[in-house]
């Protein structure tokens, strides 16, 4: 993410948490580490969900 951020010059939430780790910002780092975290964890939901209904031996 950080490595698109910086070859495309497009600030985003990675180069945010890096600017965050730079200043020492507990806060920020808490928080960007908190959305990354709830990101994560909805894709990985959304595809055990998808298994579960594309799968008629688990239906």
């Amino acid at each position: 993410m950080i490595i698109v951020e910086t070859i495309f010059n497009y600030p985003g939430i990675a180069k945010l948490m890096v600017d965050g780790v730079a200043t020492r910002d507990l806060p920020l780092i808490q928080s960007c580490a908190m959305i990354f975290c709830i990101g994560y964890l909805s894709l990985i939901t959304l595809a055990d969900i998808i298994a579960i209904l594309a799968n008629p031996r688990l239906r």
